[in-house]
C-alpha cells in the first residue's frame, strides 16, 4: 500500500473518555498541511490541542510488524510516528474493512483517554459511516444521544 502521507481532512471516531456514562464521546481530527488538529467531547465539555505534522515520520515495516503480528497483516498496514508525543497512527488497506474505521490514533495521553482511538478516514465520513457507527452504538444502549458529541458541546444530546 503506498501512502505519501497522512491525508488532509477530516477523520472522526470516538474516544475513551471515564467522563462520558457510556465511556466514549466523539473526536474530530482535522489534518492540514502544517497541523494535526483535536476536537474531543469528553461528556463534561470539548477538549481541543493539536500538534505540528511536519516531525511526523513512517514507521519500518518492522516497527509496524512489532505492533500488529498477531491481529493483522502488517504488509496491509502503514503507520507514521509523532515520536515528540509518543502518538502513532496507524492506516489499515484490507478489503474486509470497508465499513470498519482505517485509522487508529494509539499511544495519547492525554487527561482520561488513553487507549487506542478509532478513527473514519475523510472518505468514510462523508459516505456516512461514522454517523452509522454512533447511532447503532447508541441503539445498543436503547439510549439516542447517549454519547457525547461535539455538535452539544461536548455534552451528551
Amino acid at each position: 500500500m503506498e501512502l505519501a502521507m497522512i491525508a488532509n481532512g477530516i477523520y472522526r471516531g470516538l474516544a475513551t473518555t471515564s467522563a462520558s456514562s457510556v465511556g466514549f464521546g466523539e473526536i474530530e481530527m482535522t489534518v492540514t498541511d502544517m497541523l494535526i488538529c483535536y476536537h474531543f467531547a469528553t461528556g463534561v465539555g470539548i477538549r481541543s490541542g493539536g500538534w505540528n505534522r511536519s516531525p511526523l515520520r513512517q514507521l519500518l515495516p518492522s516497527e509496524v510488524a512489532c505492533q500488529f503480528a498477531a491481529r493483522r497483516n502488517p504488509e496491509r498496514v502503514v503507520a507514521y510516528a509523532l515520536d515528540s508525543e509518543g502518538l502513532i497512527f496507524f492506516f489499515f488497506d484490507e478489503e474486509e474493512l470497508e465499513y470498519a474505521p482505517k485509522c487508529t490514533l494509539q499511544g495519547f495521553h492525554g487527561g482520561s483517554w488513553n487507549d487506542i482511538t478509532t478513527l473514519y478516514t475523510p472518505q468514510q465520513v462523508t459516505a456516512g459511516l461514522f454517523e452509522r457507527e454512533v447511532t447503532m452504538f447508541e441503539a445498543s444502549y436503547g439510549d439516542p444521544g447517549v454519547v457525547p458529541r461535539l455538535r452539544y458541546n461536548g455534552f451528551r444530546g
